[in-house]
């Protein structure tokens, strides 16, 4: 396995894996997912972050350069309001593994990449948003270091 940083003209080879997340949400929370995304919308939405600098995508590679995984994190820096210190961290919004390679590792790699790359760019923390019903990646967050700290609520109004 090779893992690379994505550049944002080969987005497209996302897709594959923007799907096995998606769908999972899709058969655990309908009520806030499409379930039949348009593909060439998700690729240019896809292309569109990973061609802001504050965004990178760090994808997993089998022995014949195919994506088995990836991870997506937008990069944050300074104070997020006056009221809370300052600290630069990224920020994990999606992470995506192949159903044939789970439970081989390629999530925790992705996220070790991950944590080199900010590293190396001078970031500090860590953060990531995962949905109550995913408890593999809440076992793998946890693994990894990033414990819950706060909980987020919605409703309709």
């Amino acid at each position: 396995m090779r893992i690379t940083q994505l550049p944002a003209e080969n987005a497209h080879e996302l897709w594959s894996l923007l799907r096995v997340v998606h769908d999972l949400h899709v058969l655990h929370q309908p009520e806030r997912n499409i379930a039949d995304p348009d593909k060439n919308d998700c690729i240019a939405w896809l292309r569109e972050m990973l061609s802001d600098p504050t965004y990178v995508a760090l994808v997993a590679r089998d022995e014949n350069a195919h994506p088995i995984g990836y991870v997506l994190c937008r990069k944050r820096r300074g104070p997020e309001a006056p009221v809370s210190p300052p600290k630069n961290h990224g920020m994990i919004e999606h992470i995506s593994v192949l159903p044939d390679y789970h439970r081989q590792g390629i999530g925790r790699a992705l996220i070790d990449a991950l944590k080199e790359h900010l590293t190396d760019e001078g970031y500090t923390h860590m953060s990531v948003t995962y949905a109550l019903f995913n408890e593999a990646s809440a076992a793998l967050m946890r693994s990894v270091g990033l414990m819950p700290k706060i909980i987020y609520a919605e409703g309709e109004i």
